[in-house]
């Protein structure tokens, strides 16, 4: 019995001291150094940096006389396919146009795009109905995409304007 009471009393001083260094060890948390006061963003609306498609792989589909390739999106749901909104703009020398966009760019081709649940399809062909002359992986398109969740689409944006939804959206 005594050997036992030895036994305990050991454990339980140990304990102590051990509850001893914990609590001794302990700091009290610092602040740190103020941030930046940023711009609050919009977590609902995502957009995507600058794409280049032409680094993308592109198929020619002789049926449509057209380039496809697709980008894949997990953020585009089947409730943005069916209720939100998705936009897609490309880079020019005067700043971002919406798709779908035709230009003097090889043989007035176009650009266009369709999108799908996971995913945005974008077409490159010759906007005159005729053969498309380029293929696009030879060529620098660079785009940006927005997806809008439909609880959130403004009704007053032009939509087709980057830099108003870049400001409504505040992205």
């Amino acid at each position: 019995m005594k050997q036992f009471s030895k036994t305990i009393s050991t454990l339980v001083t140990g304990m102590v001291l051990l509850l001893g260094l914990t609590i001794s060890s302990c700091k009290k948390a610092e602040a740190g150094p103020a941030g930046k006061n940023g711009q609050d963003g919009n977590a609902n609306v995502q957009s995507t940096g600058e794409i280049d498609l032409g680094s993308l792989t592109w198929a020619y589909q002789s049926a449509g006389d057209a380039y496809v390739t697709i980008y894949p999106m997990a953020a585009v749901t089947q409730d943005v396919v069916d209720k939100g909104l998705v936009m897609a703009y490309i880079k020019t020398t005067d700043g971002w146009a919406a798709l779908p966009f035709s230009a003097v760019m090889y043989d007035t081709d176009n650009i266009t795009f369709e999108v799908m649940n996971g995913a945005v399809r974008f077409y490159y062909r010759g906007n005159d109905e005729s053969t498309t002359t380029v293929d696009p992986s030879i060529t620098t398109l660079i785009v940006r995409i927005v997806i809008v969740p439909a609880m959130i689409k403004k009704p007053n944006v032009d939509h087709y304007d980057y830099e108003e939804v870049k400001e409504a959206y505040q992205l």
